[in-house]
């Protein structure tokens, strides 16, 4: 490794946590399904002759990265779930 991508590694490193996180999905999945959103409502009340555009496919794209962060949220909360119930049975 180089002293150059040295400083790569070490910050894709620091962000690697936070881009993983369901939470980040979740915020980009909406922010992407409410600018297609924006954008279909400006085509409706401009244009009579609507037609699928790119708003459309962010509209799907946003809404699968939010369900997608939503179950991975509800994953993680379940085997904090299924882990304080094993601790209470040791605990017993």
């Amino acid at each position: 490794m180089t002293r150059q991508s040295g400083w790569f590694v070490r910050l894709c490193s620091r962000i690697a946590p936070y881009a993983r996180s369901p939470q980040v999905d979740f915020a980009m999945g909406a922010a992407v399904m409410v600018i297609g959103l924006s954008e279909v409502l400006d085509d409706l009340l401009i244009s009579v002759d609507s037609h699928l555009g790119w708003h459309h496919g962010l509209i799907v794209f946003g809404s699968v990265t939010s369900l997608r962060a939503v179950l991975d949220m509800l994953e993680g909360a379940e085997k904090v779930i299924v882990a304080k119930g094993l601790v209470e049975m040791i605990e017993r």
